[in-house]
């Protein structure tokens, strides 16, 4: 059963790419050398061409496409993400106009000025979901307000309130809404963790006969000192708590 909380526009505006599946062989990060710098210089003209009318030459305008903004917006998360919203949503006022070639050299470009290394091989759409975005200094907990899904159990204390607990770390997710089969399957077999999470509201979800059972919550992830919260988007049942 799938259950759902209808956020604003807005805020889902955010988090419209799709989410990919990540494969742990040949798996590289963005410091690893993953496009050439020919080929950033191919994006420049092309980003100048096609992008810089709205994401300005620095690539400052809007949510900003470098610095440590950018960083946050899509670290602990793959290159296929990011790819994805610039391959299918941009140009805004035409999107996916541009052959495949001129979006991977832009993404290569907008690596380059995040100050990521080139290397040897041109940047391929086949690798994309193989390539971490993260800071140099390696894997870090999701940030703040990201939009994540987490494995856990459901219950409720005496006052009511909805928890997830036994929970697996937080990971990025870029579709709020109904899991893909592959998603509920590597759900069901994840293993118990250690984190907890208020789920915020919970009532609205009407999840009261789903107490006691394994589920996937999907959510913006609100970090606080006392207890980490999920503002809830959907809440899938995967299996039984044991």
């Amino acid at each position: 059963m799938r259950l759902h909380s209808r956020l604003s526009l807005g805020a889902l505006a955010l988090y419209t790419a799709l989410c990919a599946d990540t494969s742990t062989s040949d798996r590289k990060t963005v410091w690893s050398g993953v496009y050439t710098s020919k080929q950033a210089a191919r994006g420049a003209v092309a980003y100048m061409a096609a992008c810089s009318r709205c994401h300005r030459e620095d690539l400052s305008a809007y949510s900003g496409l470098r610095g440590a903004k950018f960083i946050d917006n899509w670290r602990e998360d793959n290159l296929s993400s990011l790819w994805t919203r610039i391959s299918k949503t941009m140009p805004a006022d035409d999107p996916g106009v541009l052959a495949e070639r001129e979006y991977l050299d832009i993404l290569a470009y907008i690596l380059q000025a995040n100050d990521f290394p080139a290397g040897e091989q041109d940047l391929d759409a086949g690798v994309l979901s193989n390539i971490r975005l993260e800071r140099k200094r390696g894997a870090a907990p999701v940030p703040n307000f990201a939009l994540v899904q987490a494995v856990g159990c459901l219950g409720r204390d005496t006052e009511n309130i909805w928890r997830v607990t036994r929970a697996s770390e937080p990971a990025r997710t870029h579709n709020p809404y109904e899991s893909s089969a592959a998603e509920l399957q590597s759900a069901a077999a994840e293993l118990p963790g250690k984190s907890i999470f208020q789920i915020l509201d919970g009532s609205s979800l009407k999840v009261d006969s789903h107490d006691g059972r394994k589920v996937t919550v999907k959510g913006f992830l609100i970090r606080r000192p006392d207890e980490d919260r999920l503002n809830a988007t959907s809440i899938e049942v995967v299996g039984l708590c044991r």
